[in-house]
């Protein structure tokens, strides 16, 4: 590198664009959307049934409720 060129360079920031208006129309109507689903579309709960150890404890890098319950852990929400 020679002496007359800087080590490092300044990126000024740049303020974000605004959305055009067609955009924020699309947006606000998919929200909308969201928002009046119907009960149907709801997810549905799992029953409130503790559950009980039903095979041997095998340990895992990612473990389910079950997994972890025939480990003799307490899953909680």
């Amino acid at each position: 590198m020679s002496s007359d060129q800087p080590a490092y360079s300044v990126v000024e920031p740049k303020a974000p664009a605004k959305a055009k208006p067609a955009v924020k129309k699309r947006a606000a109507q998919a929200n909308a959307k969201v928002e009046t689903g119907t009960a149907a579309e709801a997810p549905v709960v799992a029953s409130a049934e503790p559950l009980k150890p039903k095979g041997p404890c095998v340990i895992k890098p990612v473990m389910s409720d079950q997994d972890l319950v025939n480990c003799g852990a307490t899953p909680h929400d």
